[in-house]
C-alpha cells in the first residue's frame, strides 16, 4: 500500500472474560480446555489423535478434553465425530460448542490446548492466561509471542500429534511446574495482552499523532 512503515502501528488484542466472571483453584484431574471453533486450520484431528495416545499408551482412562467453539453440520464436523467414536475415545471428548461463561469450562481444566496447523494471534491463548492455566501450544503463527517455551506454556510443531501427547503428559504429570506456568503466562498477558495495556498503546498511538 506504499505506507510509510512509520505509520503503521500494532495493538495486541485483549480479552475481557474476566469482567463479572471469576476463576477458582478447584480443578478437576487429567481435564483440558480447547478453546478453538471447529474449522479446519485448528486441527483437532491432530489433538484427537494425541488423546489416544495419552489413553491407549500414557493409560490417562480419565482424560477428559472439553471443545469450546462454534461447529456446523458440515463434513469437518462429521469425520471428527467418526474420529472420536472409530479411536473408541467417546468418553474422553465432550464438544460442547459455543459457550457465553467461558469461567465454568477454564474452572475445571488443569490445562489449555490449541492444536492449530495455521493461527494468527490467538485470543484463546490470551484467555487461557487470565484463567492462569498452563499452554500446550503449536508454534505457529504468533503463538511464541505469547507462549514463551518452557517459561508459561509448552510449545510444539503442528501435525505431530505424538509430541503433542508427551507435552500434554509433562503438564499432567508435572502439576506444581504446570502451576507456576500458568502464573507466568497471566503476567505476561496482563502486562502485554490486556484491556489496560490495549488502551496504553492506543492512547500512544493518538499522542504520536
Amino acid at each position: 500500500l506504499q505506507i510509510n512503515k512509520n505509520r503503521i502501528f500494532i495493538i495486541n488484542n485483549f480479552s475481557d472474560i474476566t469482567k463479572n466472571q471469576s476463576f477458582n483453584k478447584n480443578k478437576q484431574t487429567n481435564s483440558i480446555c480447547s478453546l478453538a471453533n471447529l474449522r479446519i486450520e485448528k486441527d483437532h484431528i491432530n489433538l484427537f489423535n494425541a488423546i489416544e495416545i495419552l489413553v491407549k499408551e500414557f493409560k490417562y482412562k480419565d482424560l477428559l478434553v472439553y471443545c469450546l467453539g462454534n461447529y456446523y453440520n458440515d463434513n469437518y464436523y462429521h469425520n471428527l465425530v467418526a474420529l472420536i467414536k472409530q479411536k473408541e475415545i467417546s468418553n474422553n471428548i465432550k464438544i460442547v460448542g459455543s459457550v457465553t461463561n467461558i469461567s465454568k469450562y477454564l474452572n475445571k481444566c488443569e490445562i489449555g490446548v490449541l492444536s492449530s496447523s495455521i493461527e494468527g494471534l490467538p485470543v484463546s491463548l490470551i484467555e487461557y492466561g487470565l484463567a492462569e492455566l498452563p499452554v500446550v501450544c503449536t508454534d505457529v503463527g504468533q503463538c511464541s509471542k505469547v507462549i514463551q517455551n518452557r517459561v508459561s506454556g509448552i510449545l510444539v510443531p503442528p501435525k505431530n500429534s505424538k509430541i503433542l501427547a508427551k507435552a500434554i503428559h509433562y503438564l499432567l504429570k508435572n502439576k506444581k511446574e504446570s502451576v507456576e506456568m500458568g502464573k507466568k503466562l497471566k503476567n505476561h498477558i496482563n502486562s502485554h495482552y490486556s484491556e489496560a495495556s490495549f488502551l496504553k498503546n492506543y492512547l500512544e498511538i493518538i499522542h504520536k499523532s
